[in-house]
Parts: C-alpha cells; sequence; structure tokens
C-alpha cells in the first residue's frame, strides 16, 4: 500500500466507479461526432475532431468488455417496445373475450405483468426518468381493472356496456401508455450523454469515452496487493484506492492504454 497526493478524476462506467489521475488529462467533452475509422479493435470507436486535432476514441465499456452504452440503449428500446406490445396484444385479447363471451385467463394484477414486475424493480437515480415512469402507474393499473369490470358487466349481461368499456380504455388509457413508451425512450437516450476524457502523452492525444464524470477526488490509498482478486483487466489498472466514503475506485492505467492502441497501429 502507497500514498497518492495528486487528485484524481472519477468516472462512472454501468454502475462502477473508476480513476484517471489529473496529469494526463487535457480536457473533458460530451461526446458529440464521431468518424468511424477501419480495422481498428473493437474498444476504438473512431475518431473526432478536438479543436482541429484528429483524436482517437477508446469506449473504456467495450475495452472492459462490456456492451457499449448504444448496445444498452438498443436493449431499452427493445424491452420497452415488446412491453408496449404486451398491452396491445392483453387489450386485444380482452376484447375478444368480450365479444365472445369467453373466459378471459390473462393477469389482472398490474404488478403480475411483465413490464409490472420490470416497473416494480427497476432503479434509476435519474429524476426526468423516474418522473416519467411514475406517470405509467395510473393508465397501466386501470388497463389491468378492467378484467375485473367486464367480466363484472358480462354477468349481468350487460355486454354491450362491456365492449364500450374496453373500446374507452383503449382509445385512452392504452394510448397514454403508448406515448409514454415512446417519451421514454426518448429520454432514456437523452440521459446516457457519454463524456469523453481527452488524455495526451508526450507522442498524441487520445479520448477515452466514459458513462459520466462523477468527481475529481484526492485518493489517499493505493492497494496493489488486492489487484489480482479485483480486476476485471489488471493489463489496464494500476490497483484499488478507496474514497473518503470507503468504496472502492478502479485506478486506470492510462499509459497501458496508449500503448496498447500504439501497439495496434505499429501491427497495421
Amino acid at each position: 500500500m502507497k500514498k497518492i497526493n495528486y487528485p484524481w478524476i472519477l468516472f462512472n462506467i454501468k454502475g462502477t466507479v473508476y480513476g484517471i489521475s489529473c496529469e494526463p488529462v487535457v480536457s473533458m467533452v460530451i461526446l458529440s461526432d464521431v468518424t468511424n475509422v477501419a480495422k481498428v479493435p473493437e474498444y476504438v470507436r473512431g475518431v473526432t475532431n478536438l479543436r482541429g486535432r484528429i483524436v482517437p476514441l477508446v469506449d473504456i465499456r467495450k475495452m472492459l468488455g462490456l456492451k457499449s452504452l448504444q448496445e444498452e440503449i438498443n436493449d431499452f428500446y427493445e424491452l420497452m417496445d415488446a412491453r408496449k406490445q404486451d398491452h396491445i396484444e392483453w387489450l386485444t385479447t380482452l376484447e375478444n373475450s368480450v365479444r365472445n363471451n369467453t373466459e378471459f385467463t390473462l393477469t389482472t394484477d398490474p404488478h403480475a405483468c411483465k413490464f409490472g414486475k420490470w416497473y416494480d424493480s427497476f432503479q434509476t437515480n435519474d429524476t426526468s426518468l423516474r418522473f416519467l415512469l411514475n406517470k405509467f402507474d395510473q393508465p397501466h393499473k386501470k388497463i389491468h381493472s378492467i378484467a375485473i369490470d367486464t367480466k363484472k358487466l358480462q354477468e349481468k349481461q350487460d355486454f354491450k356496456g362491456a365492449e364500450e368499456l374496453v373500446e374507452s380504455v383503449k382509445n385512452t388509457d392504452l394510448q397514454r401508455m403508448i406515448e409514454l413508451f415512446a417519451v421514454i425512450k426518448e429520454e432514456y437516450k437523452n440521459s446516457k450523454r457519454e463524456i469523453v476524457i481527452v488524455i495526451e502523452n508526450t507522442k498524441s492525444q487520445l479520448g477515452l469515452i466514459v458513462d459520466e464524470v462523477v468527481s475529481v477526488e484526492n485518493l489517499s490509498e493505493l492497494e496493489e496487493e488486492s489487484m489480482e482478486e479485483n480486476m476485471i483487466d489488471k493489463e489496464i489498472f494500476t490497483g484499488i484506492a478507496k474514497r473518503k466514503n470507503g468504496f472502492p475506485v478502479f485506478l486506470l492505467n492510462y499509459e497501458k492504454v496508449f500503448n496498447a492502441l500504439q501497439r495496434r497501429e505499429n501491427m497495421q
């Protein structure tokens, strides 16, 4: 264990905090235009123009063997589209059941459907995203509850009333959920603005793509002995430090990132 007396930039990757020394950092910018480059490693996103200088971009997620942020966004889109379709089909099944006066067997519990289970377990610190999610609560519960209401109407032989109830919810609450699914997809995408930490050595500059920059802090302990059991890829890390709150920070060895990219360029 040894002391660290200079500040570190702490950044987040998929919920885990990593750190890079402030020494090589030139700037931090929101990722914007990226130009694809042929025959590069998967972790090289491409290049970008920063103040007239062409800078290669390394996706730290891919370097760690994780899904890219865009892949996670695509997964979220697919999930929301699937849950939207579930409720369209749920209401269509109820509509057919009412018209044919047959038993409806799908769940009436809003917490038991696939969306309800996901909704109850999903966690986010994004205030806007949480605000939008809360808007699902009323129409989602209303949709599931009408299966009970239509059954009561059918038992009273009020088949026309049951059909009108389904049609009403189809045109109001279901449409509201469909709109919310579209809005929340866009909000999720907008909340995932990647940051580029631009670093340099004596030869070149390099942009490290991260999920977000957490803070700039002084770290006092470097625990090299715990590398073996904790590191995802110890080749690009120098050790583990602890923040003031006691949580660990995995420390990136920026020179090894430079070297990995330069070795690849020399092989081409």
